[in-house]
Formats: C-alpha cells, structure tokens, sequence
C-alpha cells in the first residue's frame, strides 16, 4: 500500500566525537507512516537493510556540494577522494596554500583549532 506520509528528524552535525571538522547528517525515521488513512508501523528491517544506499546518497550531496567543498578549501581542508572524509591538505613543514599566517598546519585538529578563533 502507497504511504503518504512518513516522519523524520535530521541532525545536523558540525564535528566528530573528537572534535575535528566533520560536517555530517542524521537522519532518524520515524517507525511509523500514514497509509491508508491511518497510522501504521514500518517493517524496519527493510530500512535497516537500505541504510548503506541512503547513507551513499547523502555522502555524495556532500561530496558535491560546491559551497561545502569552497568553505573546505578557505579553511585549509578537501574532501579525501577515496572516503569523503574531510582531510588536511597541508603536510606539517609547508606553509597554507592561501590565507593564514604563514604558520604550517600539520593536523585537522589544528585547522579546527585556528577555524574556531576567526
């Protein structure tokens, strides 16, 4: 039967447990949806069993997104291309590519760190 209505809440996260920058998503269904004039429950088994699927089209709204990907580059970061993870692409010894102070990153936490004064 076709639902015509389901809930969902996302969370909108700005960094890791460890505090690096990692802009990331989650999304919480509801375990319910209104089919058929009334309110029914989700066979979660079957969303459990798309959760890889809708996790790579989220990924990939992000890895896409160019004004993610330019706040990225502004702050020293890039997405790494195999894991789309935010990544450093300062290498410790090597001063910024563009803006700062001339004083070398070598950590996301340290960018973080000088993100987080300005």
């Amino acid at each position: 039967m076709p639902v015509e209505r389901i809930e969902a809440a996302v969370i909108r996260h700005y960094t890791s447990r460890a505090g690096d920058p990692h802009r990331h998503l989650h999304l919480q269904i509801n375990a319910r949806v209104w089919a058929d004039g009334r309110w029914r429950g989700v066979h979660s088994v079957g969303i459990r069993d798309s959760i890889e699927a809708i996790n790579g089209i989220g990924h990939a709204a992000v890895a896409t997104d160019p004004q993610f990907r330019s706040v990225l580059a502004a702050h020293g970061l890039t997405l790494d291309p195999e894991t789309s993870e935010p990544a450093s692409r300062v290498r410790a010894g090597q001063a910024p590519s563009s803006g700062g102070s001339g004083s070398a990153w070598s950590t996301v936490n340290e960018v973080t760190a000088r993100v987080r004064q300005t």
